[in-house]
């Protein structure tokens, strides 16, 4: 649990509503740098949403560049959240 990348989020990001607790829920499980990997159970339970719902705001968020998904089949996926994070950062 990163309270820094929490704080980030709540400071820094621009979505808000459900998206904006699906970002958060990430962000909880994520270190210091900002990696995590919950899986969309896991997110479904925190952000009080469905499966659909979760995915969909997860390609919301890649989209607007503040998180960044890798997925793995068969997996939990990996995730960075990128609000707050300068150019060096990201890469």
């Amino acid at each position: 649990m990163s309270i820094k990348r929490m704080t980030t989020v709540w400071d820094g990001s621009g979505a808000d509503g459900a998206r904006l607790l699906v970002l958060l829920a990430i962000a909880d499980s994520a270190n210091d740098n900002g990696l995590a990997w919950p899986g969309i159970e896991t997110l479904m339970q925190r952000a009080r949403l469905s499966r659909r719902q979760v995915i969909y705001h997860i390609q919301a968020l890649e989209k607007s560049g503040e998180l960044y998904a890798h997925r793995r089949q068969g997996r939990h996926n990996y995730y960075l959240v990128l609000t707050g994070m300068d150019e060096h950062h990201r890469k």
